[in-house]
């Protein structure tokens, strides 16, 4: 039993830091592109720094995510296990 809470604990933990891995990464290009992009109707300084916020609490928690504790050979199991 313990050994099946520890699994769903990995693989809740690894759907987040995919997750927040893919969501960094779209902050990051929404950053990109409001510097290559002006309107007028709307403040690059006040779009930018509710960008920049977001990116900062994704990336904390990301760090704040645990370490996977698992080998490949245990993933990989439980992956098999699962299909």
């Amino acid at each position: 039993m313990e050994l099946i809470q520890g699994d769903i604990l990995f693989i809740q933990t690894e759907k987040t830091r995919t997750e927040l891995e893919s969501d960094i990464k779209e902050y990051e290009s929404n950053l990109l592109l409001l510097d290559q992009t002006h309107d007028e109707d709307f403040s690059v300084e006040q779009e930018r720094s509710e960008l920049e916020a977001v990116l900062t609490e994704k990336r904390n928690r990301l760090a704040a995510l645990p370490s996977s504790s698992f080998n490949n050979n245990s993933r990989n199991s439980l992956q098999n296990d699962l299909l």
